[in-house]
């Protein structure tokens, strides 16, 4: 979880990217231990099959910005997946009108509204 107690889409899928760099860690290892780790490795991957949901990346892509992968649908299985639970849902940026307004003592104020 990130601060606050919450889990932006970007750290979801930063927790994605180091799924994606466990291959070629596990390979690096001696031959004798990467079978342990990848049964550890299967292990997880089952869970987290069984505690998500297969929505082809839809709710992750939606919820992504600049910088990020763009075409989902080329990553690996579990970038198609999602919480049933969305945990970014209530992080998304809604849009704000804000002004800055010169009060007479000279200070600045600024006031802003959420923009339905």
């Amino acid at each position: 979880m990130g601060p606050g107690n919450c889990y932006p889409a970007q750290q979801y899928a930063n927790h994605l990217r180091d799924r994606d760099n466990l291959d070629a860690a596990i390979a690096k290892l001696p031959q004798a231990e990467q079978h342990l780790f990848w049964e550890a490795a299967s292990l997880i991957e089952e869970q987290y099959r069984t505690l998500t949901i297969d929505d082809a990346g839809a709710a992750l892509l939606e919820a992504m910005t600049y910088g990020q992968p763009t075409d989902i649908s080329q990553q690996a299985w579990y970038w198609q997946r999602r919480p049933p639970i969305l945990p970014w849902k209530d992080l998304t940026p809604q849009p704000i009108r804000a002004s800055l307004r010169l009060m007479e003592n000279g200070e600045c104020v600024l006031d802003s509204k959420l923009v339905q």
